[in-house]
């Protein structure tokens, strides 16, 4: 992930790869991949409990999506803005869609710009905690309480539809935005016109 600038260069290789040898091999038999939220998240934090859908997947596919589990629920980056059995799922989806010689940063960087997974709840409990503790900073025209609640759902809402990372400027323009139309709403209506409050 911190090599950026080169991610387009290797992800159109890694596609090329998989197009030219693909042409080659069977594909493999496995059940459909499901999209949604519901088949297996519930499933991911009982190992032994799997939904018909993925009995034929190689344990490893399963075990690396409890890992990925784990360590999204444990990690600050990802469960302060995600659904962790969202994501698990949809990683396990990833790794049956690439394949096993995929890398794992690869995946996760796929299903983290997916904002599918964003939970605007989790992100707005954060945030709200975080901005009340930061009261000092807060603009002297509105009270904590009230700035803290619009700063959160703002910044939660604003995260959900725009699919960027946690941790990148992209993020810290998304709060630069809820910021600025909580402080003042005349002047964020005019800043960020596409942004309804």
């Amino acid at each position: 992930m911190k090599n950026i600038l080169s991610l387009p260069l290797v992800l159109l290789v890694l596609m090329w790869t998989q197009v030219a040898t693909a042409a080659d091999q069977k594909p493999p038999t496995m059940a459909p991949s499901p999209s949604s939220k519901g088949a297996i998240q519930k499933n991911l934090t009982d190992p032994n409990s799997q939904p018909p859908a993925y009995t034929d997947l190689p344990e490893k596919f399963i075990k690396e999506a409890h890992a990925f589990y784990d360590q999204c629920a444990n990690e600050g980056g990802l469960n302060t803005h995600y659904n962790c059995k969202c994501l698990a799922t949809k990683y396990l989806d990833k790794r049956i869609e690439l394949g096993p010689k995929e890398q794992e940063s690869i995946i996760l960087m796929n299903i983290v710009r997916s904002s599918d997974c964003a939970d605007a709840s989790v992100i707005a409990g954060f945030e709200y905690e975080g901005c009340k503790m930061r009261g000092a900073l807060m603009p002297p025209n509105i009270s904590v309480e009230d700035y803290c609640s619009c700063y959160a759902s703002t910044y939660a809402r604003l995260f959900e539809q725009s699919g960027v990372e946690p941790g990148t400027l992209n993020e810290l323009n998304l709060k630069s935005q809820a910021y600025v139309t909580c402080e003042n709403p005349v002047l964020g209506k005019q800043l960020y016109q596409n942004q309804a409050r």
